[in-house]
C-alpha cells in the first residue's frame, strides 16, 4: 500500500522534476512513510512514490520499478493478492520474476501479456501508472469498485495525477477552480460523487477503467475505458443451483479470498464491529490462522452507537486477541482539525471519526487490518433497502397530495420525541421491527412521502441538501443517484438498490472513508467481500438467497452461523457513527458557530444564508435534527479556510 503521484513537463529541467516529485510525495507521506522515490524521463514524465512496505520488505521492492527488459516502469498503489499464481502462470511460459514483490510480477505480467491483458487478469485493489517505454505510452488504471483513489487532469497544460489532491494543491494552487456542480453534488450526497472532483479540470478516474496517452496526444482530450462491467455483472443471468450448493460455493470463494488477502510481511488484523460481515470475514480468518487473530473495535459511552459490546462476545467466542478502545468525546474531537489533511477534499459523512479512531488503534499493533466492507451492498443489508421497498409498496397507492399531508404530521414531533417514544416499546416488538436510529429514520420517513417514484424515493433516503435549499445558484447536475439507478430498473427493487449503492455510495462514500481515514494513519485496509470473483458469484444468485422476508445478508449469515451462534447475531444493524447531534448543541456549539454564523456565511457568498442559520437555530433549540446538514457545511468551510479557497 502506498501513495503516487505524478506529471508530465518538459518546460523543467531534469533535477527540477525530481525535487518537484518528492515535494509531491511529501503531500502524502502518511500514504506510505516508509520509503519513497522518484523517476523521470527526457519527455517530462515523471513518478513519485511513497512507500508503505507490506510485501517485500526489501529494497527489491523500491519504486517506481521498471520490468525486466525495461520496457515498462510503474508506480504502484495497492496490492495484487493473486500475484502467486500469476508468477507460477508466467514461469511456466518461460517469463522471469525479479523480485518477491507483486509489483514485480505485474511489470513481469506486462512483458508477457500486455498492460490491458495483465489488467483483466489482476485480483487485488490497486490504482497505478504505468509508461511503456516502446508505444510511448502512459496508462493510468484503478481497480474494479474503487477501492484505491487515483485523480487526473490537465492543470496549467500539464498533465497530473496523484492519490490524493494535496499534492496538486500544493504545486498548482493558483490555477485551480473550485467546480460548481462538485460543490451542490457535495452537500446533497456528503461527498464529491462519481468522476468529478472538487476542482474544475481534475477528474476522479472511474472504478473499473483506465486511460491511456500516447506520447504526441498529451494534449489531446482522451476518455477513459472500461475494462470490468459491474453493470453487466449485475444484469447476469440467475443461477440455479439451491441454497445448499451456493452457500457452500460461496463459502469456499470467501475461504479462498481471505486466505489470499491474509498473504503479508507485516503484522496483521481485523476490524470487528460485531456484526455480520465484520464478525465472518474474522470467523473465516481464524479458521485459517494457527494463532489468536488479532482484532480491533472502538465504543461509545453512549449505547446508541457502541457496538463494541457485541465484538467483544464475539472475539471472546471465536478466541482471537481483541483490542477494544472505549473513545471519549476529547479523543473523537482531535481528529476534526486533522479532516482537510485527511480528506484532502470536502467528505462529510461523520462515521469518519470513529473510523480514524479505530485506524489509530489498530496501526499500534499491525500494519494490514481486514475489513467487512462491501458485504452490505453485496447482501442487502443495509436497513433502508427493506424500507423503500416497503414504503413505496405502500406510498404508490395513495394520491400523492395525501401522502404529502400525511408526511407534514410525521414531521411534527421531533427525532428525538420519536426515539423517546420507540424507546419505550422497543423491547415488545419482533426483531424485524427493530432498528437504529428510530427516530431520525421517522424524520426521513415524513420527508420523502411526497415522493413520485421508487427512485425518487430512494434518492431522498440517500440524500442531505437538497442545492436548492443550500445555495444561492445551482446548475443542471449531470450526475445523480436517480438517474444511475434507471440503470438497473430491469432488477426488483432491493437489488436495484444494492447495484446503484455498488456504483455511487460504496466507492464515492464507505471507500473514501475507509481508505483515507486508515492510510491517514499508515494502515493498509484490506476488503475480502469487494473480491470480483465473489462479486460474480454472488450476484448470479437469486435475491432471497441475499435477502427475504425482513431477514438481510441470507446467506452470509448461513455461512456465519457455522462459526458464530445465531443468538449472537440476532440484532437490528447499527450504524458507526458518534453522538454529533448533541455534540454540536454543547460541546462543539462555538466551534460550530465559528464556521456557521451568518457573518461566515454571508462572506463565502455561495450559500442561502438564511436558510441554513435557520436550521441551525432550529437544531440549537432541539426543534429539528439538522446535524447532517450543518456538518455538510462546517466540513465545507473547514476545507475552504484550511487550503484557502
Amino acid at each position: 500500500m502506498c501513495g503516487i503521484a505524478g506529471f508530465i513537463d518538459p518546460s523543467l529541467p531534469r533535477q527540477d522534476r525530481l525535487e518537484k516529485a518528492k515535494r509531491m510525495g511529501e503531500q502524502i507521506v502518511r500514504r506510505g512513510p516508509d520509503d519513497h522515490g522518484e523517476w523521470t524521463i527526457e519527455n517530462g514524465l515523471t513518478f513519485s512514490h511513497r512507500r508503505l512496505s507490506i510485501i517485500d520488505l526489501t529494497p527489491e521492492g523500491k519504486q517506481p520499478k521498471s520490468s525486466p527488459n525495461g520496457r515498462y516502469t510503474v508506480t504502484f498503489n495497492g496490492e495484487i493478492y493473486n500475484f502467486k499464481s500469476l508468477n507460477q502462470q508466467l514461469k511456466e511460459l518461460g517469463h522471469r520474476v525479479e523480485g518477491g514483490s507483486d509489483t514485480a510480477t505485474m511489470l513481469s505480467a506486462f512483458e508477457c501479456w500486455g498492460v490491458r491483458e495483465t489488467i483483466n487478469r489482476l485480483t487485488g485493489m490497486f490504482a497505478f501508472a504505468v509508461w511503456d517505454h516502446q508505444l510511448k505510452e502512459l496508462t493510468l488504471v484503478r481497480d474494479r469498485f474503487g477501492e484505491k483513489p487515483l485523480y487526473y487532469g490537465w492543470i496549467n497544460n500539464k498533465l497530473y495525477f496523484a492519490s490524493e489532491l494535496a499534492p496538486l494543491i500544493k504545486e498548482e494552487k493558483p490555477h485551480l477552480k473550485l467546480n460548481p456542480q462538485a460543490i451542490q453534488l457535495f452537500f446533497k450526497y456528503s461527498c464529491v460523487p462519481h468522476d468529478l472532483s472538487i476542482f474544475q479540470g481534475i477528474n476522479k478516474l472511474l472504478p473499473g477503467h483506465f486511460i491511456t496517452w500516447r506520447e504526441n496526444e498529451f494534449l489531446d482530450s482522451k476518455s477513459p475505458e472500461k475494462y470490468w462491467d459491474f453493470v453487466a455483472v449485475a444484469h447476469s443471468k440467475k443461477s440455479s443451483m439451491d441454497f445448499t450448493e451456493a452457500k457452500e460455493q460461496v463459502k469456499n470463494r470467501l475461504l479462498k479470498v481471505v486466505e489470499q488477502q491474509m498473504i503479508s510481511d507485516v503484522p496483521l488484523g481485523a476490524f470487528l464491529s460485531g456484526g455480520v460481515d465484520s464478525s465472518l470475514i474474522v470467523s473465516l480468518m481464524q479458521s485459517i490462522s494457527s494463532q489468536p487473530v488479532k482484532t480491533f473495535s472502538v465504543g461509545f459511552d453512549d449505547a446508541h452507537f457502541d457496538e463494541s459490546r457485541f465484538a467483544g462476545e464475539t472475539a471472546k467466542h471465536l478466541g482471537t486477541e481483541h483490542f477494544r478502545l472505549m473513545a471519549n468525546e476529547t479523543q473523537i474531537r482531535e481528529i476534526i482539525p486533522e479532516l482537510p489533511i485527511l480528506f484532502s477534499e470536502p467528505f462529510a459523512d461523520s462515521s469518519q471519526l470513529p473510523t480514524h479512531m479505530i485506524s489509530k488503534l489498530t496501526r499500534k499493533h499491525v500494519t494490514v487490518c481486514l475489513t467487512g466492507d462491501g458485504g452490505d451492498e453485496l447482501c442487502g443489508g443495509y436497513t433502508r433497502y427493506l424500507w423503500s421497498k416497503k414504503i413505496w409498496g405502500k406510498l404508490r397507492k395513495a394520491p400523492r397530495l395525501v401522502r404529502g399531508m400525511a408526511g407534514e404530521t410525521l414531521l411534527i414531533p421531533t427525532p428525538k420525541e420519536w426515539q423517546m417514544l420507540y424507546d419505550g416499546i422497543e423491547g415488545i416488538l419482533p426483531r424485524q421491527l427493530r432498528f437504529s436510529n428510530f427516530g431520525q429514520k421517522m424524520f426521513k420517513f415524513g420527508s420523502m412521502l411526497s415522493a413520485s417514484s421508487f427512485s425518487n424515493v430512494y434518492e431522498q433516503l440517500v440524500s442531505h441538501w437538497e442545492p436548492s435549499e443550500i445555495l444561492d445558484r445551482t446548475l443542471e447536475a449531470e450526475f445523480s443517484v436517480q438517474k444511475l439507478m434507471q440503470t438497473f430498473v430491469e432488477l426488483k427493487e432491493i437489488e436495484m438498490q444494492m447495484a446503484t449503492d455498488t456504483l455511487s455510495y460504496m466507492p464515492n462514500d464507505i471507500l473514501v472513508k475507509v481508505d483515507r481515514s486508515a492510510m491517514g494513519t499508515s494502515l493498509e485496509s484490506r476488503a475480502p467481500f469487494l473480491d470480483h470473483q465473489l462479486q460474480e458469484l454472488i450476484w448470479s444468485l437469486p435475491e432471497e438467497y441475499k435477502v427475504e422476508g425482513g431477514e438481510t445478508k441470507k446467506i452470509l449469515r448461513e455461512i456465519l452461523y457455522d462459526f458464530v451462534p445465531q443468538s449472537m447475531m440476532d440484532r437490528p444493524k447499527q450504524g458507526f457513527g458518534v453522538p454529533l447531534a448533541e455534540w454540536l448543541r454543547h460541546e462543539l456549539k462555538d466551534w460550530m458557530q465559528d464556521y456557521i454564523s451568518d457573518e461566515a456565511l454571508n462572506r463565502r457568498g455561495i450559500y442561502n444564508a438564511q436558510e441554513v442559520g435557520a436550521r441551525r437555530v432550529q437544531h440549537l433549540n432541539q426543534q429539528r435534527d439538522w446535524h447532517y446538514h450543518l456538518w455538510d457545511v462546517i466540513v465545507f468551510e473547514q476545507w475552504c479556510r484550511h487550503y484557502g479557497f
